[in-house]
């Protein structure tokens, strides 16, 4: 096994993907290079750089893998921005977006083609119910609780232990792993 310092697989890589994604123009300027076939698919996603203090947004062809824009920004002209980029005869095409539930790229896909049908990941549609249900409903019944008087109960994690499927919802995923809580012990 050789042992690279990860600059050296970082560069490595960078001339890989910029071989396959760029190309230089006429002013000596390195530009993405437009997609060499249709997508019927895409799919975007946000992601942090540089320690959190940067975002940058991708849009892929989900049926090849292939990256069709980066940007550096999370805001919704870098929908407009790719749009203007592919053109509209190209998106035309386009049936369906998958993003995560961020509400600006949803209006700004629609805007530009309202014909596209947007598709968010059962992750993140799981994620906002957790956080805009579950937790209110715990949060009621621990204070309903509370004023029962039954202190000790109100700080048991209710919805964990009467409903374990709530962390088991992704059994079904390959090489996952459901972990169940029980008498304050984990076990998988």
């Amino acid at each position: 096994m050789a042992s690279l310092n990860r600059n050296v697989v970082k560069k490595i890589d960078r001339v890989r993907l910029s071989g396959l994604y760029t190309k230089e123009d006429e002013d000596g300027k390195t530009r993405l290079r437009k997609p060499e076939r249709q997508a019927r698919y895409l799919g975007t996603d946000e992601f942090k750089l540089h320690n959190c203090r940067r975002c940058a947004t991708v849009v892929i062809d989900l049926k090849t893998g292939h990256v069709l824009w980066l940007a550096y920004s999370k805001k919704r002209q870098v929908v407009h921005e790719f749009c203007d980029f592919v053109l509209a005869e190209w998106m035309s095409h386009v049936e369906a977006i998958a993003c995560d539930m961020n509400a600006d790229f949803e209006r700004a896909f629609l805007k530009c083609h309202p014909h596209l049908s947007v598709v968010y990941h059962r992750f993140h549609l799981m994620k906002n119910f957790n956080e805009k249900v579950i937790c209110k409903v715990r949060k009621d019944e621990q204070a309903r609780l509370k004023e029962e008087g039954d202190s000790e109960a109100a700080h048991v994690p209710q919805a964990l232990e009467v409903y374990p499927q709530v962390l088991c919802g992704h059994e079904e995923e390959e090489g996952a792993t459901c972990v169940n809580i029980s008498d304050g012990r984990l076990s998988s």
